[in-house]
């Protein structure tokens, strides 16, 4: 039997505008989070793991791209 993932996310992006310009903070982020398994989002100031774990916890939406919890959006 073929697990599924209790988290799962697709091809994420948020883009900020920024004095009238576009600012990609994060592109094209997948990943899937297995039962058991512990996940560490790790990177330097700045890299945008505040705001992947914010769209990943549905306190913001992604620009493009899903997040499934068991396999809901």
């Amino acid at each position: 039997m073929e697990k599924k993932p209790i988290l799962s996310a697709k091809d994420v992006e948020i883009t900020f505008s920024l004095r009238g310009n576009k600012l990609n903070a994060i592109r094209k982020c997948s990943l899937d989070l297995y039962d058991g398994e512990t996940l560490a989002i790790v990177g330097e100031s700045g890299s945008g793991k505040t705001t992947l774990l914010n769209i990943l916890a549905a306190l913001d939406k992604p620009t493009s791209g899903n997040v499934l919890l068991n396999g809901v959006n």
